[in-house]
């Protein structure tokens, strides 16, 4: 097995609040990863991973039913390329994605990480919530001050998705 990892430079990114994230996406999506495949470029020097994304919800922008993006790194056989700061889907994992084009026009997670979040539901109470990655949990805790006495959870995927609605229909006035 050969694993590679790029240099920290290749992945650098600027950090962005869940303001900032959803002022500079140009599609923020609800929705599940339906499949990742991975494959080699043309050439054959770096391994891409094409997501598929079965949207629930629009909060800006979109793409229609269905959104595929590709980012570098993923697995091809024995073969492991890992880009720092680069986000990790899963099939069946819920999500919620910022999106911006490249300049190939392509669409890819604005910021790396902190573009993605993940939506879990406990099993206990049903409650979706938002959870965070290495990179986008800082989001989280810079965007939402809970305020003394009150009682509603930020990361509740209804609070975090009025929070972004509110950002955006801030931007269209």
């Amino acid at each position: 097995m050969l694993v590679a990892t790029l240099p920290a430079r290749a992945a650098q990114v600027v950090s962005m609040d869940l303001q900032e994230l959803s002022k500079n996406a140009e599609v923020i999506a609800v929705g599940r990863c339906t499949e990742t495949s991975s494959a080699w470029n043309a050439e054959g020097t770096h391994i891409y991973t094409t997501i598929t994304i079965q949207v629930s919800q629009y909060l800006k922008g979109f793409l229609g039913p269905q959104i595929q993006f590709r980012q570098l790194g993923g697995i091809v056989d024995d073969q492991h390329l890992r880009v720092p700061g680069m986000p990790n889907f899963a099939n069946g994992e819920q999500v919620i994605v910022f999106l911006a084009r490249d300049k190939a026009g392509r669409y890819q997670v604005l910021t790396a990480e902190q573009g993605k979040f993940s939506v879990v539901t406990d099993p206990e109470t049903g409650i979706s919530e938002v959870k965070g990655n290495t990179m986008s949990s800082h989001v989280l805790t810079r965007s939402f001050t809970r305020t003394a006495g009150t009682t509603s959870n930020p990361s509740e995927l209804n609070n975090f998705i009025n929070k972004v609605k509110s950002y955006v229909g801030s931007f269209n006035k």
